[in-house]
């Protein structure tokens, strides 16, 4: 059980807030060890497999910055120079390589002035309902969209007792624009 909470007290609002804190605290270590000592990288591969384990089991979200860092390959830090090399390259479209000097692992990642990651993007931030009215769909410009005539749709019927298979017929005249 619990302690209760008290009236006046504020209540946590991030759920597993001290899993995020350890998450933090081992990115942290594994950062000071690796710049403590480069030439043996191995504990501060540790942490960060810890760090990602801990975020496995709880099924948590990394920051993309943080995410960033680090090798899928072999977990340890992505630091320029010590554990990896960054690169810009320009063959499709202006982009940093970043190769782990570890296991060889690349991630390449856009330079568009234009680019935003997808979490930072506002309108993929799930915005609360206050009515209950469903979301409004977007605008289509000059686009009609086919609707289904229920006036003259045919209900369909059992296999084994219908001769003809059932049809549904789509007026695309009666299309009306949002």
């Amino acid at each position: 059980m619990g302690k209760k909470q008290k009236r006046g007290s504020k209540q946590s609002i991030v759920p597993h807030r001290e899993a995020f804190m350890r998450m933090n605290f081992l990115f942290q270590a594994s950062l000071a060890v690796l710049s403590a000592n480069p030439s043996h990288p191995q504990l501060s591969r540790f942490y960060v497999h810890t760090m990602k384990n801990v975020g496995k089991r709880l099924v948590l979200r990394m920051d993309p910055g943080m995410k960033r860092m680090l090798c899928k390959g072999c977990d340890s830090l992505l630091v320029p120079g010590v554990t990896a090399t960054h690169r810009v390259r320009a063959h499709r479209e202006t982009h940093v390589v970043v190769k782990c000097l570890t296991c060889g692992n690349v991630k390449r990642f856009p330079t568009r002035p234009d680019y935003q990651l997808w979490s930072d993007n506002p309108a993929n931030v799930a915005q609360p309902q206050t009515t209950g009215e469903p979301p409004p769909t977007p605008a289509t410009s000059g686009q009609t969209t086919a609707t289904l005539d229920h006036s003259r749709a045919q209900t369909p019927t059992h296999p084994s007792t219908s001769k003809s298979p059932p049809t549904t017929t789509v007026d695309k005249n009666s299309a009306t624009d949002p």
